[in-house]
Protein backbone atom coordinates (compact mmCIF):
# COMPACT_ATOMS: atom_id res chain seq x y z
CA UNK A 1 0.00 0.00 0.00
CA UNK A 2 1.65 3.29 -0.82
CA UNK A 3 1.70 6.23 1.32
CA UNK A 4 -1.24 8.06 0.16
CA UNK A 5 -3.42 5.08 0.61
CA UNK A 6 -2.10 4.05 3.84
CA UNK A 7 -2.69 7.96 5.19
CA UNK A 8 -6.80 8.10 3.29
CA UNK A 9 -7.54 4.76 4.63
CA UNK A 10 -6.13 6.04 8.55
CA UNK A 11 -7.76 9.10 8.26
CA UNK A 12 -11.16 7.44 7.23
CA UNK A 13 -10.97 5.08 10.19
CA UNK A 14 -10.51 8.01 12.70
CA UNK A 15 -13.31 10.03 10.97
CA UNK A 16 -15.72 6.50 11.54
CA UNK A 17 -14.40 6.42 15.00
CA UNK A 18 -15.45 9.74 15.60
CA UNK A 19 -18.82 9.15 14.43
CA UNK A 20 -19.01 6.02 16.41
CA UNK A 21 -18.24 8.13 19.70
CA UNK A 22 -20.70 11.18 18.97
CA UNK A 23 -23.85 8.45 18.08
CA UNK A 24 -26.59 8.52 19.45
CA UNK A 25 -27.26 6.07 22.38
CA UNK A 26 -30.37 3.88 21.90
CA UNK A 27 -32.89 4.58 23.86
CA UNK A 28 -33.65 2.81 26.85
CA UNK A 29 -36.62 0.34 27.07
CA UNK A 30 -38.59 1.74 30.41
CA UNK A 31 -38.71 -1.10 33.25
CA UNK A 32 -41.15 -1.62 35.07
CA UNK A 33 -42.95 1.35 37.28
CA UNK A 34 -41.43 0.65 40.69
CA UNK A 35 -44.07 0.18 43.31
CA UNK A 36 -45.22 2.96 46.48
CA UNK A 37 -42.96 1.08 49.06
CA UNK A 38 -40.01 0.55 46.19
CA UNK A 39 -40.11 4.70 45.21
CA UNK A 40 -37.21 6.40 46.48
CA UNK A 41 -38.15 9.28 48.62
CA UNK A 42 -37.97 12.86 46.68
CA UNK A 43 -34.84 15.08 47.64
CA UNK A 44 -36.30 18.39 49.59
CA UNK A 45 -36.13 21.62 47.45
CA UNK A 46 -33.73 23.90 49.40
CA UNK A 47 -35.01 25.50 52.41
CA UNK A 48 -37.36 22.17 52.64
CA UNK A 49 -36.73 20.11 55.31
CA UNK A 50 -36.13 16.70 55.09
CA UNK A 51 -38.20 14.07 56.67
CA UNK A 52 -36.76 12.67 59.68
CA UNK A 53 -34.84 9.84 58.37
CA UNK A 54 -32.45 7.95 60.34
CA UNK A 55 -31.83 5.70 57.76
CA UNK A 56 -29.95 8.54 54.99
CA UNK A 57 -27.33 10.50 56.00
CA UNK A 58 -25.84 11.20 52.54
CA UNK A 59 -29.61 12.93 52.18
CA UNK A 60 -28.72 14.87 55.40
CA UNK A 61 -25.72 16.14 53.69
CA UNK A 62 -27.61 16.76 50.19
CA UNK A 63 -30.55 18.76 52.22
CA UNK A 64 -27.33 21.35 53.63
CA UNK A 65 -25.63 21.82 50.57
CA UNK A 66 -28.88 22.90 48.61
CA UNK A 67 -29.97 24.92 51.15
CA UNK A 68 -26.55 26.43 51.81
CA UNK A 69 -25.90 25.75 54.64
CA UNK A 70 -22.59 23.78 53.62
CA UNK A 71 -20.35 24.30 50.35
CA UNK A 72 -20.62 21.36 49.00
CA UNK A 73 -17.26 19.32 49.55
CA UNK A 74 -14.91 16.20 48.20
CA UNK A 75 -16.28 12.65 49.95
CA UNK A 76 -13.31 10.93 52.12
CA UNK A 77 -12.86 7.51 50.48
CA UNK A 78 -11.89 4.58 51.83
CA UNK A 79 -8.45 4.22 50.96
CA UNK A 80 -7.53 8.04 52.84
CA UNK A 81 -10.30 7.75 56.16
CA UNK A 82 -7.01 6.89 57.84
CA UNK A 83 -4.74 9.81 57.38
CA UNK A 84 -7.85 12.11 58.15
CA UNK A 85 -9.49 10.24 60.74
CA UNK A 86 -7.00 7.65 62.22
CA UNK A 87 -8.25 4.41 63.56
CA UNK A 88 -12.04 4.93 62.12
CA UNK A 89 -11.77 2.01 59.65
CA UNK A 90 -11.21 -0.12 62.53
CA UNK A 91 -14.70 0.89 63.80
CA UNK A 92 -17.62 -1.29 62.48
CA UNK A 93 -20.46 1.75 61.10
CA UNK A 94 -24.12 1.37 59.78
CA UNK A 95 -23.08 4.63 58.07
CA UNK A 96 -20.49 6.83 57.52
CA UNK A 97 -20.51 10.07 55.67
CA UNK A 98 -17.21 12.41 55.53
CA UNK A 99 -16.71 15.52 53.22
CA UNK A 100 -14.00 17.59 53.21
CA UNK A 101 -13.11 20.95 51.69
CA UNK A 102 -12.19 20.35 47.73
CA UNK A 103 -9.97 23.36 48.09
CA UNK A 104 -7.00 23.98 50.87
CA UNK A 105 -8.23 27.34 51.61
CA UNK A 106 -11.64 26.05 53.27
CA UNK A 107 -11.47 24.54 57.11
CA UNK A 108 -15.29 23.42 56.26
CA UNK A 109 -15.80 19.82 56.75
CA UNK A 110 -18.65 17.66 58.15
CA UNK A 111 -18.53 13.80 59.44
CA UNK A 112 -21.84 12.57 60.31
CA UNK A 113 -21.56 8.57 62.10
CA UNK A 114 -24.41 5.62 62.84
CA UNK A 115 -22.36 3.53 65.28
CA UNK A 116 -23.16 -0.23 64.77
CA UNK A 117 -22.60 -0.53 68.29
CA UNK A 118 -23.04 2.22 71.13
CA UNK A 119 -20.15 0.86 73.26
CA UNK A 120 -17.89 2.51 70.19
CA UNK A 121 -19.25 6.00 70.82
CA UNK A 122 -16.06 7.01 73.11
CA UNK A 123 -13.73 6.10 70.56
CA UNK A 124 -15.24 7.60 67.81
CA UNK A 125 -15.28 11.07 69.82
CA UNK A 126 -11.82 10.55 70.50
CA UNK A 127 -10.90 10.19 66.68
CA UNK A 128 -12.95 13.33 66.17
CA UNK A 129 -11.67 14.91 68.79
CA UNK A 130 -7.66 14.01 67.74
CA UNK A 131 -8.89 15.36 64.19
CA UNK A 132 -10.10 18.65 65.49
CA UNK A 133 -7.55 19.04 67.27
CA UNK A 134 -4.90 18.77 64.05
CA UNK A 135 -7.20 21.05 62.19
CA UNK A 136 -7.15 23.49 65.04
CA UNK A 137 -2.75 23.56 64.81
CA UNK A 138 -3.30 23.92 60.97
CA UNK A 139 -5.81 27.08 60.65
CA UNK A 140 -4.37 28.71 63.48
CA UNK A 141 -0.98 29.74 61.72
CA UNK A 142 -3.13 29.85 58.25
CA UNK A 143 -5.92 31.60 57.33
CA UNK A 144 -7.52 33.28 60.65
CA UNK A 145 -10.83 33.46 59.04
CA UNK A 146 -10.87 30.14 58.75
CA UNK A 147 -9.51 29.23 61.94
CA UNK A 148 -12.52 31.00 63.72
CA UNK A 149 -15.08 28.56 62.13
CA UNK A 150 -12.60 25.47 63.47
CA UNK A 151 -12.95 27.32 66.94
CA UNK A 152 -16.63 27.17 66.42
CA UNK A 153 -16.36 23.60 65.34
CA UNK A 154 -19.29 21.68 67.21
CA UNK A 155 -19.95 17.87 68.03
CA UNK A 156 -23.12 16.30 68.78
CA UNK A 157 -24.01 12.76 69.91
CA UNK A 158 -27.51 11.57 69.97
CA UNK A 159 -27.53 7.68 71.18
CA UNK A 160 -25.39 5.78 67.93
CA UNK A 161 -26.17 9.21 65.98
CA UNK A 162 -22.87 11.41 65.76
CA UNK A 163 -22.04 14.88 63.97
CA UNK A 164 -18.87 16.68 63.66
CA UNK A 165 -19.55 19.87 61.35
CA UNK A 166 -17.02 23.04 60.85
CA UNK A 167 -18.95 25.35 58.95
CA UNK A 168 -19.64 29.15 58.57
CA UNK A 169 -23.76 28.30 59.60
CA UNK A 170 -22.37 25.10 62.14
CA UNK A 171 -24.82 26.55 64.59
CA UNK A 172 -27.59 26.24 62.21
CA UNK A 173 -26.25 22.40 61.01
CA UNK A 174 -26.83 21.34 64.41
CA UNK A 175 -30.04 22.49 65.00
CA UNK A 176 -31.09 21.00 61.91
CA UNK A 177 -29.52 17.53 62.81
CA UNK A 178 -31.32 17.84 66.10
CA UNK A 179 -34.34 18.56 64.49
CA UNK A 180 -34.00 15.56 62.24
CA UNK A 181 -33.19 13.08 64.71
CA UNK A 182 -35.83 14.48 67.28
CA UNK A 183 -32.89 15.32 69.71
CA UNK A 184 -34.57 18.00 72.47
CA UNK A 185 -31.76 16.59 74.96
CA UNK A 186 -28.27 15.32 75.85
CA UNK A 187 -27.00 17.27 72.88
CA UNK A 188 -23.27 18.44 73.93
CA UNK A 189 -21.32 21.49 72.32
CA UNK A 190 -17.47 21.16 71.91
Amino acid sequence: MNKRKLAAFILALSLLLSLGACAEKPAQTPGPEPTPSETPAATPEPGEKPAPDKSNLKGFYEWLVASELLPEGTELTEQILDDFYGGLSEIELRQRIIFIPTFNLSATEIALFELKDSKDADRVLEIITNRLTDLDNLWKEYLPQQYELVKNARIVQNNNFILFVIAEHAEEIEASFNELFQINSGAADL
